[in-house]
């Protein structure tokens, strides 16, 4: 049973965190953003797409090169394909693990690290424009469904 987020929770919680790899057991080789803050599935997506096991373990993947023995070969690969792969491999190969040290995963949104609700909810509103237009709109003569429609566009 996988976990109950789409592609833009996967993104919020990798812009999130900052993972630190030690034996490689906890880090997802595609779906985690080990590499430099950047998921490999989004580094080469095309690579991503021939892989035919999307789930391996960045110790798994690394062990032999497993992860290149996973890419279904088709005869429609293009230069596009070797790009994406070459740029990903350029990433890979200098990858070192420590067998006994576990991997760590920080949360960027708080001073010890750890992850918390509020911290998470605030994160998602990074960027947005305060503004004191709410009391004004509610404050109108209007119906309701004008103050709400008027209201959206500030939320």
């Amino acid at each position: 049973m996988g976990t109950p987020c789409n592609d833009t929770d996967a993104l919020l919680f990798a812009a999130s965190t900052e993972i630190r790899i030690g034996d490689g057991r906890k880090i997802s080789f595609w779906h985690t953003a080990w590499t430099a803050g950047r998921r490999p599935k989004n580094i080469a997506p095309d690579v991503y797409s021939m892989s035919t096991r999307k789930n391996r373990k960045l110790h798994e993947a690394l062990a032999d090169n497993q992860w290149i023995r996973d890419i279904a070969l088709h005869p429609t690969i293009t230069s596009h394909h070797l790009q994406q792969f070459v740029d990903l491999w350029l990433i890979v190969r200098d990858v070192q693990l420590s067998p006994w040290v576990a991997d760590t995963i920080r949360w960027k949104w708080t001073s010890n690290g750890e992850y918390s609700a509020a911290s998470a909810y605030r994160a998602q509103f990074l960027g947005s424009v305060k503004t004191k237009l709410q009391p004004l709109i509610w404050k109108l003569w209007a119906p309701q469904k004008c103050k709400f429609f008027a209201w959206l566009p500030i939320v």
